[in-house]
């Protein structure tokens, strides 16, 4: 009777080794995943490298950049673009804490404006045009353009009270108007209407603004973004 319970015991452990041969499946299954995380990896190895000539020079004849500049640029966009959500665009997240600004409406505006084609993300050509008028070679006329569209919210053409009281207030902060009132904000945009407004319709047209910042240069450095990658060595 002890022999006969053995055996069974010795049968079952030879067994079991057997139905596990179900190993080719086990080794199907890393296969398969290897094969979907290749190509995966040559998409993500393809953004890394470097844009194709015709694009880098396309990109400089289009800015104020060289082609030497193009290219450093699209380095530090791969680098930002996958600072928080590697996807190979620049989310508003990663976008406001690569320019070292704080989450306020200017830097939601300013998003927007390099954001051109609305599409919620900004792609390495929006990027490279938005960075030209803030760049060593970025010209005035550059800069006022640039900044018109950012005080210009609804984008009709004109600046009213409201848009430059909310930007001066959110993108002012770290100046000295950050210690005036709400009132003496408001007053100091009133001010501004009355010399600008030449027309008196109650809002600021490009020509108005340009003839501002002809006489308050100063307006222009407000809006300076200070990037590392800018500075000559």
């Amino acid at each position: 009777m002890g022999c006969g319970d053995s055996k069974p015991k010795v049968d079952t452990k030879k067994v079991k080794p057997k139905t596990e041969n179900s190993i080719p499946e086990v080794k199907k299954e890393p296969t398969k995943t290897t094969k979907d995380e290749k190509p995966k990896e040559t998409e993500t190895n393809s953004n890394s490298k470097s844009l194709p000539q015709e694009e880098v020079t396309s990109l400089a004849q289009r800015s104020n950049f060289s082609e030497e500049e193009v290219r450093e640029l699209y380095e530090h966009y791969q680098k930002i673009s996958a600072s928080i959500d590697d996807d190979g665009v620049i989310d508003d997240q990663e976008f406001t804490q690569a320019l070292g600004l704080t989450q306020s409406e200017f830097a939601k505006r300013l998003f927007q404006v390099f954001d051109d084609n609305g599409d919620g993300v900004v792609n390495f050509e929006e990027f490279l045009l938005g960075l030209a008028p803030f760049s060593h070679k970025g010209t005035i006329d550059q800069k006022l353009n640039f900044s018109f569209k950012v005080f210009d919210i609804d984008g009709n053409g004109g600046i009213d009270k409201e848009e430059l009281y909310t930007l001066l207030k959110s993108s002012l902060s770290d100046t000295f108007l950050a210690q005036l009132s709400e009132e003496q904000l408001r007053q100091l945009v009133d001010q501004t209407f009355q010399e600008a407004d030449i027309d008196g319709n109650g809002e600021i047209d490009i020509d108005e603004y340009r003839d501002m910042v002809n006489k308050h240069p100063q307006i222009l450095n407000n809006l300076q973004i200070d990037l590392p990658f800018f500075k000559k060595k």
